[in-house]
């Protein structure tokens, strides 16, 4: 274990995404499937502490719901599934390319 502050670099990680527009709430969780993820009902104010949230993942290493707001990514790896600001993914994910 270390007890001091190191600089570390992110292992190129190959990962599954789709951007929630608003829209493809069944895309989504068709997607997902058996991860938990539905669109917010607006009347209702369970926001997740986030008044912009739209949707919420059930995030399986937190145990918790987490609020998703309309143009985040859902992000999917070995760990599970998770969401994403749109700024934060077109900065450090590029389309990977097709295998053959």
């Amino acid at each position: 274990m270390r007890s001091q502050p190191s600089s570390f670099v992110h292992k190129p990680t190959v990962l599954s995404a789709v951007q929630w527009t608003g829209l493809n709430e069944l895309v989504i969780q068709a997607w997902l499937a058996p991860i938990l993820f539905h669109e917010l009902d607006p009347e209702d104010d369970t926001d997740l502490g986030n008044p912009l949230a739209t949707a919420e993942l059930f995030v399986n290493a937190n145990n918790l719901w987490v609020p998703v707001v309309t143009g985040e990514w859902i992000l999917v790896d070995k760990l599970g599934a998770y969401p994403c600001k749109d700024d934060i993914f077109r900065l450090n994910y590029t389309r990977a390319k097709a295998k053959r």
